[in-house]
Parts: structure tokens; C-alpha cells; sequence
């Protein structure tokens, strides 16, 4: 009997469903996080404090402990004051489209914190990336199987949903990266016209605003058009191009001065930290470096098969090449080479220049690799394999990658690790805590654990003796250290001062500092 296709509308309830499940999954992923980052409460301070940092007065007591983080993280009579994200963005080393949207969800609800306000963030875009990276499918295989498969791919892999779960803009700078590659896509296929010059303005606007890697793959994906256009002597496409993103560039520069600071001027920020390492960093550290991000891509994405994939697409281009052979009038090279080859030139230049290496610095070509990792399985698939094993295979493959990734992924911006030492700290509700620092950002990521203790002091060793304590009267006590302070010395001496207090466990630690309970 033959099957009958699907209707319109069962179409997009089944399309709908798969959006359904995948913002299931992000939620589920969210909801698992047992810690923040420091970067992910700076999320938070960076668009709502008016300080742009935390503030602390040393010898306060604040009531509850937490106090100091919510009224840092929190915006409090400083609601929709967009003047705030662009001072603090100036201060700090990030562009402030991100900030402000966070600041906007955050002014909705004065006082209140939820890792939801940055999460809902995440999911939006991610759920955006997701509708683009349908779009791109379906411009590079013309087959609704094919972007059935494709979204499959993209809802269950722990790699998107392990990035999704860091509360930054990753998220969304991945979106714009993926939404501009479907520009140029769509611009090989049909041509350029006056609404893709205005997108393609208003997207170089927004991802320059949101991260400055944003424009690596830009410049990337524009040499690569502009090749494409001047090969083919389409000159006033050319020129419109570049016409575009030169303005483009101007708009950005005159919303956020600070950008050019940022990437070029100011000594010891980022821009200048990553220009040192272009030109400074040796061989061997690079290489390193290429291996790690590496498989940040071949473990997230691909579940631990890219070299072999890698290398099946290669033998399927060569074969092509030689028997001359056409894939489907769908697979044209220009458009599958628009999509890898400037993702590829990111790569490159990225695990060279990142400050750290952490794989959330190629987050925004996740969705755009996604796709060619797949488009290379489909175009192999589709060349190697017998039509009636070629469905099975696909599965077989795609199954295989995403079991891969689920199992290699290591979740870390869940913070497990840290689920252990927080029920513990749950036990010293009733106990106040002094905070011994030399530098405060050390202390912004002890806002979870903050959140299970009584009263706070803090004290700046490099501007306050300990003699001072409030919290000498005390028969127990919470002490927490950043690392980089000499430890010993500072529970001598508090055991020292407080006439109540003989002795000293570690309860604990996160990060930048430890957690000590004096009895």
C-alpha cells in the first residue's frame, strides 16, 4: 500500500512537536545547573549594577550572607537604565546587546534573581538557531526527510544542549553566526537583493553588539562570498556587499565607541591578550591548542567519529571528482564550502587567539558545524550507500554520534562537581561567616553557597586587619579564603582573636576559595 504523504497542517504540528521537545530538553538542562560561573554572575552584575562590579564594604555585616551578591546581581531603582549596561560594557571587555536584554528581563522583575532571566535568553536563541539551521538544511539537501534527520541531529546534541547551559552569550552570538550563513546561502541560490543587504546589515549590527568573535566569522564568510561574486563577475553585488558592511561596521562603532578600545587599543584587556597570541604564541602551543578545540568538536558534536567522517569525505569527493559524478542536483558545491569553509577559518584563528582555553569560544560555529558535519554524513551517505540501505545507515550513523557525545560530555557548566560541598554548607544555616580576600572578584561565584548561611563580613586583607572582626564573641564560625591568601596564617590568627574558637576543619571548596568551620 502506499503511504500517503503528510498534510500541510500535520506537518507543522509534527515540526512543532520537535520544537517542543527540544525546548524540553534545554529546560531540563538549566534546571540540572547546581553552581554558577563567575562569568555567569557577571551576566547578572554587569547588567544591572550600577558599580559594574561587586561592592563590599569591609567590617559590614550583611543580613542574610547573600546580601552583598542580590543587591549586585539584582536591579533595584536602576530599572531599564540602558546608560548602566553601556558604562559597565565600557568598563569591562564586552560589547552590551547582551547585558541589555538581560538588564530588560531583570528591570521586569525588581529585587528578584532566577537563573531563568539569563536562561530564558538561551532557550529563545537557541530555539531561533534551530529554526536557521532548518532553514540552511533545507536550502543544501531540498529533502524533508533530510531536515527531519538534521533536526534530530541538532535536539540531541549534548553539545548544544551542554552550551545552552551556560548563562552567556554564546548562545545567542551562534544564532547571529548561523543566521548570516543562511543569508549568504540563500544569496548563492537565488541571488542578492535588497532584503538580504538589509538583513545582512541589521544581523552585522547585532552580532558586532553582542561578541566580538562574531566578526572573525563575518570577515571570514564575506572573503569567501566576495570570491564567489567576483569569479562569477558579479562586481555591483560586490560592491553592494562590502558597501554593507562597511556601514554596518560604522553604526556598531557610533552605538558602542568602546569597541575599538576593546579589540585594539587598551593594554592587558582581551583584544590585546588575543593580538599577543597571534603574533607571540610557538608551534607547539598551538598545536596543543588545535587538538583541544578539536575535540571540544569531535566530542560534543559528533561523538567522538569527526576523523572518520572527515576522512569519508574526503574519499567522496575524490570518487565525485573522478567519475565526474552529480550527488542530486541539490548538492552544489558552492553553498556546502560557504558553510564549512569560513566555520573552518574560525577554527583556526579562534584556538590561536581565545584567551583560554575553553571550548565556549567556537560555541558560535556550533550550529553552523552541526550542519556541515551532517550535510557531509548525508552527501556520503548518499554516494556510498544502496538506496535501500541508505535511511538505515543515516539512523545507524546519527544514533551512534549522539550516544557518543552523550556519553563523552562532561556537562560542565552544570557544576556538579560542586552539589556535593553545597548540601554540605546546608547544614550551617545558623552560623555567620567572614569572607577573607585579597581581590573581589575572587568572591562573585560563591553566591549559591552565600545563600545557605546566616550573617557576612568581609574583610580585604590589603586594606583591613583581621583585629576588627565583629564575630569574635562567636563559639563557631564560618571562615572562607580565597586561595591565592595565605590560608594558615589567617585561621592562626582568627583562632588567634577569638577567645571561643580552638580548631579548624575544611568544609569545602569552589573555585577561587575555600570554606573553613572554626569551632
Amino acid at each position: 500500500m502506499r503511504k500517503e504523504k503528510k498534510t500541510g497542517t500535520e506537518y507543522r504540528v509534527f515540526t512543532l512537536l520537535l520544537y517542543v521537545i527540544f525546548s524540553i530538553l534545554m529546560t531540563a538542562v538549566i534546571a540540572s545547573k547546581k553552581n554558577m560561573h563567575t562569568d555567569e554572575v557577571l551576566t547578572y552584575g554587569l547588567a544591572n549594577a550600577p558599580e559594574g562590579w561587586i561592592t563590599l564594604t569591609n567590617g559590614e555585616v550583611y543580613s542574610p550572607a547573600r546580601k552583598a551578591w542580590m543587591d549586585y546581581v539584582t536591579v533595584d531603582e536602576n530599572r531599564f537604565d540602558y546608560a548602566v549596561v553601556w558604562r559597565n560594557q565600557a568598563m569591562d571587555v564586552h560589547p552590551p546587546l547582551y547585558y541589555a536584554l538581560i538588564h530588560t528581563i531583570c528591570s521586569f522583575f525588581p529585587g528578584k534573581f532566577s537563573l531563568w532571566f539569563a536562561g530564558a535568553v538561551n532557550l529563545i536563541f537557541a530555539v531561533l538557531t534551530l529554526w536557521v539551521s532548518r532553514r540552511l538544511l533545507e536550502e543544501l539537501t531540498q529533502d524533508s526527510d533530510a531536515v527531519f534527520w538534521g533536526t534530530v541531529f541538532f535536539i540531541l546534541s549534548a553539545g548544544i544542549l551542554s552550551a545552552v547551559s551556560f548563562l552567556r552569550m554564546y548562545i545567542m552570538a551562534m544564532f547571529e553566526v548561523t543566521f548570516v550563513t543562511w543569508l549568504f546561502v540563500q544569496a548563492v541560490q537565488r541571488g542578492c537583493s535588497w532584503k538580504f543587504y538589509s538583513r545582512l546589515f541589521i544581523a552585522a549590527i547585532a552580532g558586532a553588539l553582542t561578541h566580538y568573535y562574531f566578526l572573525v566569522y563575518l570577515f571570514f564568510i564575506c572573503v569567501v562570498y566576495g570570491v564567489y561574486l567576483l569569479l562569477h563577475k558579479e562586481f555591483k553585488s560586490a560592491v553592494m556587499v562590502t558597501l554593507s558592511m562597511l556601514l554596518a561596521g560604522a553604526a556598531a562603532v557610533s552605538l558602542f565607541p568602546d569597541m575599538i578600545r576593546h579589540m585594539f587599543l587598551d593594554n592587558g584587556n582581551r583584544g590585546e591578550e588575543s593580538i599577543r597570541n597571534l603574533k607571540n604564541m610557538s608551534f607547539s602551543a598551538y598545536a596543543e591548542r588545535l587538538r583541544f578545540f578539536y575535540d571540544c568538536v569531535n566530542e560534543q558534536l559528533a561523538g567522538g567519529l569527526l576523523t572518520c567522517l572527515l576522512a569519508a569525505a574526503i574519499l567522496s569527493v575524490i570518487y565525485g571528482i573522478v567519475h565526474r559524478r552529480n550527488h542530486g542536483k541539490s548538492q552544489t558545491a558552492m553553498p556546502l564550502l560557504l558553510l564549512l569553509l569560513p566555520a573552518i577559518c574560525y577554527f583556526l584563528l579562534v584556538a590561536k587567539m581565545a584567551v583560554l582555553m575553553e571550548c565556549r569560544y567556537i560555541v558560535p560555529v556550533y550550529a553552523v558545524v552541526l550542519v556541515g558535519i551532517f550535510s557531509l554524513l548525508y552527501r556520503g551517505v548518499w554516494t556510498w550507500i544502496r538506496q535501500k540501505y541508505r535511511k538505515v545507515t543515516l539512523w545507524l550513523v546519527i544514533c551512534a554520534m549522539t550516544a557518543g557525545g552523550w556519553h563523552v560530555c562532561e556537562w560542565e557548566h552544570l557544576y556538579l562537581m560542586s552539589a556535593e560541598f553545597l548540601e554540605k554548607t546546608e547544614q550551617y544555616s545558623e552560623e555567620n561567616i567572614i569572607y577573607v580576600y585579597d581581590k573581589k572578584w575572587k568572591l562573585v561565584n560563591g553566591f549559591f553557597e552565600a545563600g545557605n548561611y546566616h550573617n557576612a563580613e568581609f574583610i580585604n586583607l590589603e586594606k583591613r586587619q583581621l583585629e576588627g572582626i565583629h564575630f569574635k564573641g562567636e563559639s563557631s564560625l564560618l571562615v572562607n579564603i580565597t586561595n591565592s591568601c595565605d590560608q594558615d596564617s589567617v585561621l592562626d590568627k582568627i583562632l588567634e582573636i577569638c577567645p571561643l574558637l580552638n580548631t579548624y576543619e575544611m568544609v569545602g571548596g569552589y573555585d577561587y576559595t575555600t570554606t573553613y568551620y572554626l569551632r
